[in-house]
C-alpha cells in the first residue's frame, strides 16, 4: 500500500528521536529467584513433620546467602541498563556502553516471550538440551513463579490492563541477543509502532519463545527487515 505524504509526515524519525526503555530484567530476575527459592523451601516445610525454629532460621540464611550473586547483578545494573531503538539499530546499553547491537537490516530472529533471558550467553547449553525433560517440572514451576512476579510488577508499574503474558520481545542472531521489555502500555504501543514502521513487523503476531521448546536456536525461522 502506498504511503501518503501525510502519513509520512506523521511518522516518527527514530534516527533523531529513538525509543529508550529502561531494562528491568535484572530486578525481575532477582525477585523471581527469591520467590521461587522461598516457595520451594516453604513447600518442603509444608510436607515436613518436624519444623523447628532453627530449621526456619537455616532456611532464611540459605536463601540470603545464595541470593547474594543476584543482588550483586541487580545493583550493578540498577538504573544503568537501557534498550535503545533507532532507525538503524536496536542496542542494549549499560552505563552508556553498547553491550549488544543488532542492525535492523540484517538477518535476525524475533519472538515474543515472557522469558527474562537478556544475553546470548544465557542460551541453553548442550547439557541443558540433553536434560531438557528432566528439568521440565522445575522449569514449569519457575515459569509460574515468573508469571506471577511479572503480573504484580506490571500492576505496580501501570495497572492490570497493561499486563500481557508475552510482555517482552527478543531480537537475536547466533551471537547477540536483546530482550525488549516494555513496562507500561504507552511503551508497548511505542515499541509496536517502531517495529511496524521500521521493519513492517506486527509484534502481536510473533511466535512465542519458550526456553524449553527452543533449545536449538538454529531451528528458529529467521526474519529480516520487511518480512
Amino acid at each position: 500500500m502506498k504511503t501518503t505524504n501525510n502519513q509520512q509526515t506523521n511518522q516518527r524519525d527514530y534516527g533523531k528521536d529513538p525509543i529508550v526503555i529502561e531494562d528491568y530484567n535484572p530486578l525481575i530476575r532477582l525477585l523471581d529467584y527469591i520467590v521461587s527459592l522461598t516457595l520451594f523451601i516453604a513447600i518442603i516445610f509444608f510436607f515436613s513433620s518436624d519444623i523447628t525454629s532453627s530449621k526456619i532460621i537455616k532456611a532464611i540464611t540459605i536463601i540470603s546467602v545464595v541470593s547474594i550473586p543476584f543482588f550483586r547483578i541487580y545493583f550493578y545494573a540498577k538504573d544503568k541498563r537501557k534498550i535503545i531503538l533507532n532507525s538503524n539499530r536496536i542496542s542494549f546499553v549499560h552505563d552508556n556502553f553498547i553491550v549488544e547491537s543488532i542492525d535492523v537490516n540484517s538477518t535476525f530472529f524475533i519472538k515474543q516471550t515472557f522469558s527474562i533471558i537478556y544475553h546470548v550467553y544465557q542460551k541453553p547449553s548442550k547439557l541443558q538440551q540433553n536434560f531438557r525433560y528432566l528439568i521440565f517440572v522445575f522449569s514449569i514451576y519457575n515459569d509460574l513463579c515468573l508469571l506471577i512476579i511479572k503480573l504484580l510488577f506490571h500492576i505496580y508499574k501501570d495497572g492490570y490492563k497493561s499486563y500481557r503474558i508475552y510482555d517482552a520481545i527478543i531480537v537475536f542472531d547466533q551471537n547477540r541477543l536483546i530482550n525488549i521489555l516494555p513496562t507500561t502500555q504507552k511503551e508497548y504501543i511505542e515499541v509496536k509502532k517502531y517495529f511496524n514502521q521500521v521493519m513492517n513487523i506486527n509484534i502481536e503476531h510473533l511466535d512465542p519463545y519458550y526456553e524449553l521448546n527452543n533449545m536449538n536456536f538454529n531451528d528458529i525461522p529467521k526474519l529480516s527487515k520487511g518480512e
